[in-house]
């Protein structure tokens, strides 16, 4: 369907194994243009620390029934401005108060620029002024890639956990589908059809892994979910022994609690599900493994070493 997105909207990749926590893409609220036109940021975000380092073989297609993106592209030589390096590197060509029109990646250096494409109607898009050398050939089209591994690497300051990745510009009442890469320290994560312009996505949560828990300790825990005003529950819980009883999750925020004093040692499992209204609903599994507390020293091996001092002494 053909919408403007009224909310803050995110997709969210699933791991491939439990062992993997959440990578997203977020898409921001549409921000007006002149012309019928809207534009979006695209960010890259990470659920549990893991800093994203860049994309690769991005496509981005007209949503059914689209025209795509809105490009500018400079004048006297029609040149394509994929990135932000790409416009900065045709100066004087090129002015920055096209900028809010144009779709392009963020990326600053341009050492992989000719592996990026997009394509121009040349006709249809935003009349936008002349800045000296004429005004720019504006127009829909898609976004894409050639050869087999089109990377980019954000500049270094940019690298975190949250990371605007893109600009992107459609017409009010259209979207277009992203899929693309991301890169960092976890490897790379491939997300598929992302709707931007769209509807907020159906809901979505993100498997975590917390790694070795000492026993004794009590294990809080939240799942991540792609949107806000979520209802929670424990769907199951699982151990070594099969179902573990004294588990409970917070309906409204969503938090995992257990006290695993006493408990056997070995993998958890606990499958939490979140559920709203408008959006629908999802599972996410949060796993550990439950070691043994540090060891500690029995009164009689500590009687045994206070006497065996004691004797050394005299």
């Amino acid at each position: 369907m053909k919408r403007i997105a009224a909310l803050w909207m995110s997709a969210i990749l699933l791991p491939a194994s439990i062992s993997q926590a959440g990578v997203f893409l977020q898409v921001s609220s549409p921000s007006p243009l002149s012309h019928g036109l809207v534009s979006y940021t695209l960010r890259g975000v990470s659920t549990a620390g893991e800093i994203i380092h860049g994309v690769s073989n991005p496509t981005i297609v007209p949503n059914v029934g689209g025209m795509g993106l809105h490009q500018v592209w400079t004048p006297v030589t029609n040149s394509p401005t994929p990135t932000r390096g790409s416009q900065l590197n045709i100066v004087p060509l090129w002015s920055d108060t096209w900028r809010p029109y144009d779709s392009y990646f963020f990326f600053g250096p341009t050492f992989f620029l000719e592996r990026f494409t997009e394509t121009n109607s040349m006709s249809g898009g935003a009349p936008l002024p002349t800045a000296g050398f004429g005004s720019p050939v504006t127009g829909f089209g898609n976004y894409g890639y050639m050869g087999p591994n089109a990377t980019r690497l954000v500049e270094t300051e940019l690298q975190d956990t949250n990371v605007d990745l893109a600009q992107l510009v459609v017409k009010e009442t259209e979207s277009v589908l992203v899929s693309l890469a991301l890169v960092g320290n976890f490897g790379s994560r491939t997300l598929s059809d992302v709707c931007v312009g769209c509807l907020p996505l159906p809901l979505s949560v993100a498997d975590r892994d917390l790694g070795e828990v000492t026993r004794g300790e009590l294990v809080t825990a939240m799942l991540a979910a792609s949107t806000n005003g979520v209802e929670w529950s424990l769907q199951s819980f699982t151990g070594p022994g099969g179902n573990v009883p004294g588990a409970s999750v917070d309906p409204v925020s969503g938090e995992f609690q257990w006290d695993t004093s006493g408990a056997p040692l070995g993998p958890y499992s606990a499958v939490i599900h979140g559920f709203r209204l408008d959006v629908g609903s999802d599972t996410g599994e949060l796993t550990f493994n439950l070691i043994p507390e540090p060891a500690n020293l029995t009164p009689f091996a500590f009687a045994a070493i206070v006497t065996f001092s004691f004797a050394r002494r005299r």
